[in-house]
């Protein structure tokens, strides 16, 4: 709210009690929307590395696949990480635009259903770990071996599947740990919005 935003408001009513409830109220909204986005500085952050990372892994996956045409053994395991990554990405992506989009002058409810997605999809991220860390953790080996080292995993298969049982009890350990730490500062900011949902 700029200078004159608040003088529009003071002066739109001969009752300055109610003007100034007026302005309060707007400056609290616009101070819950800063508050609520410099808390996400963090996870901001976070998102962006990741975001990063996605983009190196799949120019790494499609140059992996484009150097291994017809070796159907390999191709595969690839196709399998590109869409796992190709669905990260637009997660990725979602979550910049909901961070974004969180302005100070939406109402309290509009920040509330955002960061109630971002916690949704915090939520979703780890329940999908369970499919994921079994699903990806052999083709990834597979992928990374042949791509950097040149070599064929498949002729130790007898210690893939013995991988692919240990992912299973890794994904428990890590799901439960995200389930048991989840952001603290998406935590914060649903609280906080939630204590000034009565100002609207």
């Amino acid at each position: 709210m700029d200078y004159k935003e608040i003088s529009t408001l003071w002066k739109r009513d001969n009752d300055r009690p109610e003007a100034l409830k007026l302005v309060n109220k707007q400056l609290l909204k616009e101070l819950a929307g800063q508050k609520v986005r410099y808390g996400l500085v963090q996870q901001k952050l976070s998102t962006f590395i990741e975001l990063g990372v996605d983009i190196v892994w799949l120019s790494f996956l499609g140059q992996f696949l484009s150097d291994h045409q017809g070796e159907t053994q390999f191709m595969v395991p690839a196709i399998i990480l590109l869409l796992g990554a190709i669905f990260s990405l637009g997660m990725v992506i979602y979550r910049i635009w909901l961070f974004y989009s969180i302005h100070s002058e939406d109402a309290v409810v509009e920040a509330q259903l955002k960061v109630a997605r971002l916690q949704y999809l915090e939520r979703l991220d780890i329940k999908l770990l369970w499919i994921l860390i079994p699903l990806y953790t052999v083709p990834f080996l597979i992928v990374l071996a042949k791509g950097f080292l040149g070599i064929d995993m498949y002729q130790w298969s007898g210690f893939l599947w013995q991988i692919a049982a240990g992912s299973i009890v890794v994904a428990a350990i890590i799901v439960f740990i995200l389930k048991r730490y989840p952001s603290k500062e998406l935590q914060e900011a649903k609280t906080f919005l939630d204590e000034l949902e009565n100002i609207e």
